[in-house]
C-alpha cells in the first residue's frame, strides 16, 4: 500500500516549474590540498581506475561500500570531510560506521579528488511528521552525457529497464509510473546481498526510495570540507519552509524544546528559501 502512496504522490506533484527566486552558480573544487591528500592516501586514482568517468565513478562506490558499513546511529560528532571520515570509519566494525550524509560526503569528495564532477544531495519525503531523508551522490559522467546517481548506504544505482543508469529526477519520473527499475548487481546493506541474485529488487529500497524523492536539496559549491547554502528544488505548490517548519515542531513534540532544535526552528524562520528551476538544478 505505501507504494502505491508514494508513487502516487509523485504523479500527482511532477510538476517542477515552482518559479525560481536563486540563480545558482555551481562550482566543483578538485584542487583543494586535501582532496589531494584524500587521493594520495587512498590510492584513488588506481582504484577509480582509467575507464569513462561512470565506471570510475562506480569503482569508487563499490570500494567505499566495501570498506564501511552504514550506521543510522552514528552521531555527527567527526569533522564533516572524507579524511576526517574515513579514519574514523575506514575497515571498522559497524558499532563504527557512519550515516548517510556521511558516506555520501565521503563518496563525494573521493570523486571529486580523481576530477570528476560531483555533488551531494539530499532526496526528500513529502511528509514532514517524520524523522528519515537520505543522501546520495551524483555525479556527472560525461561518456553517458548525464547525471547518474549512486547511493553508498547500499551500494546502489537505479537502472531503467533497458539498463541505463538513472539520476534522481528519472527514478523519480520512472517511479512516478510505477514502471519498472532495476539494480546494480552489487546492491546490499552492510553486506547483505538478500535480493541481488533473483533478479528483482527488494521492494523495501524501491519503496524507501519512492518516499524520498519527492524533493530534492543540495549546496552551491562542491568542495572538501563544511559547505553551506542549501538550494531546493521543490515541486510547483510545494513550500519547503512550511516542511522544515512542522517538521522540526514535530520533533520538539516528540523529544521536547531541546536547545538545538530550537535553534534550527528560529534559523529556518529567519532565512529565505532558495529555490532553483529544474534546468539549473539539473544542468
Amino acid at each position: 500500500m505505501s507504494y502505491d502512496i508514494y508513487t502516487g504522490m509523485l504523479k500527482i506533484m511532477g510538476d517542477f516549474s515552482k518559479k525560481a527566486n536563486y540563480k545558482p552558480n555551481f562550482t566543483y573544487d578538485y584542487t583543494h590540498h586535501k582532496l589531494t591528500e584524500l587521493k594520495d592516501t587512498y590510492n584513488l586514482t588506481q582504484i577509480a581506475g582509467s575507464g569513462s568517468e561512470s565506471s570510475q565513478a562506480i569503482s569508487l562506490l563499490n570500494w567505499l561500500s566495501g570498506n564501511t558499513f552504514h550506521y543510522s546511529n552514528f552521531d555527527n560528532s567527526i569533522p564533516f570531510n572524507a579524511i576526517d571520515l574515513l579514519e574514523y570509519t575506514f575497515r571498522q566494525p559497524i558499532e563504527k560506521g557512519t550515516n548517510c550524509r556521511a558516506l555520501a560526503k565521503i563518496l563525494t569528495e573521493c570523486c571529486l579528488a580523481v576530477g570528476l564532477k560531483a555533488r551531494m544531495i539530499y532526496i526528500m519525503p513529502f511528509n514532514p511528521y517524520e524523522e528519515d531523508n537520505h543522501v546520495v551522490t551524483i555525479v556527472f559522467a560525461s561518456d553517458l552525457n548525464k547525471w547518474i546517481m549512486l547511493d553508498p548506504s547500499y551500494n546502489a544505482y537505479m537502472m531503467d529497464k533497458n539498463g541505463l543508469i538513472l539520476s534522481p529526477w528519472e527514478a523519480r519520473e520512472i517511479l512516478s509510473e510505477q514502471e519498472q527499475i532495476k539494480l546494480s548487481e552489487g546492491y546490499n546493506y552492510n553486506g547483505d546481498y538478500t535480493g541481488e541474485k533473483s533478479g528483482e529488487p527488494p521492494k523495501y529500497y524501491i519503496e524507501y526510495m519512492a518516499k524520498d524523492l519527492f524533493w530534492f536539496i543540495c549546496t552551491e559549491n562542491s568542495t572538501f570540507g563544511h559547505e553551506s547554502g542549501e538550494l531546493y528544488l521543490a515541486p510547483k505548490g510545494y513550500d519547503a519552509t512550511k516542511y522544515f517548519v512542522s517538521n522540526i515542531q514535530y520533533r520538539i513534540k516528540k523529544y521536547g524544546e531541546k536547545e538545538g532544535l530550537l535553534a534550527w526552528l528560529a534559523e529556518i524562520k529567519q532565512q529565505e528559501a532558495k529555490y532553483i528551476s529544474f534546468d539549473d538544478f539539473t544542468a
